[in-house]
């Protein structure tokens, strides 16, 4: 993993008060000298998406991006500090969204705007972009295709990572996750009987993910956006949908990660 140089420097006289808003809520180490947040390290290196949008894109510098779900801003900071010439995120959670706040204000991401709303509705409705940014979203929505023809329709390029439905690669995450405090517990929410969808003349497999105790796992930040249940895609399934909206793949991996297998994906819209 490649190894960041913070030039980011904090703001404010005593950012850790702000941080303790959210006492023991955050997932990420926020790089402010002299305060305590959470535990990961994704603000001190670059992600795999961010170095695949530098390698792809080179004109990154001019881009306008809409990004999906920042979560905490995490992949905001990188694309801030890329850099793109502006990002405009939309947080579907409200306690992810007032950290995203507290983000920007400490680390001083003038060219990040975040709001908080549903990002696929507001993809719907919004402007044109350059490139959409989708990290760790489309396998938590119930309408992963429409959110992908929303992308297609509304960006020129896309830059995305996320979970598919592999049976064998998800029954093994289980098993490594089952003492940890939030096991994935695929296999246990996952109908395995396919839903075959049509859209855009083929036909698409994803598979129907129910979460349970809905409004716990929403307050704990972990489930759908929103949504008691969300739809997972195959890779074949997602690869197919992403050329019937006439995209160009230049990037297309599965990565088995510990808790899931994902996608890194690049696409050329337009």
């Amino acid at each position: 993993m490649e190894k960041l140089k913070l030039t980011a420097s904090a703001g404010g006289s005593n950012p850790q008060r702000a941080f303790d808003i959210f006492e023991r809520q955050w997932v990420y180490d926020i790089p402010v000298p002299g305060t305590r947040t959470g535990p990961r390290s994704t603000f001190r290196h670059l992600p795999v998406s961010i170095q695949l949008l530098r390698k792809h894109f080179p004109d990154h510098m001019t881009l306008d991006v809409v990004e999906l779900g920042p979560h905490e801003g995490e992949h905001s900071f990188h694309l801030h500090h890329l850099p793109v010439k502006q990002v405009h995120a939309v947080e579907g959670r409200p306690t992810n969204f007032l950290k995203c706040i507290i983000v920007k204000n400490e680390l001083r991401l003038d060219r990040v705007y975040f709001a908080l709303g549903d990002a696929v509705e507001f993809l719907r409705r919004a402007r044109h972009f350059d490139l959409a940014y989708c990290c760790g979203i489309l396998y938590h929505l119930p309408d992963p295709l429409a959110a992908l023809r929303c992308m297609a329709d509304k960006a020129d390029r896309l830059v995305m990572t996320t979970a598919v439905f592999d049976e064998a690669e998800m029954r093994a995450a289980d098993r490594r996750t089952a003492n940890e405090p939030f096991p994935t517990n695929w296999l246990r929410d996952i109908d395995p009987s396919p839903e075959f969808v049509d859209f855009e003349g083929a036909r698409v497999t994803h598979y129907r993910r129910d979460f349970r105790d809905f409004s716990v796992v929403q307050v704990e930040g972990h489930g759908g956006v929103n949504t008691p249940y969300a739809r997972l895609m195959s890779a074949d399934g997602l690869k197919l949908a992403i050329e019937k909206l006439g995209g160009r793949i230049l990037h297309f991996k599965q990565v088995i990660y510990p808790r899931a297998p994902e996608i890194e994906c690049v696409v050329q819209f337009r």
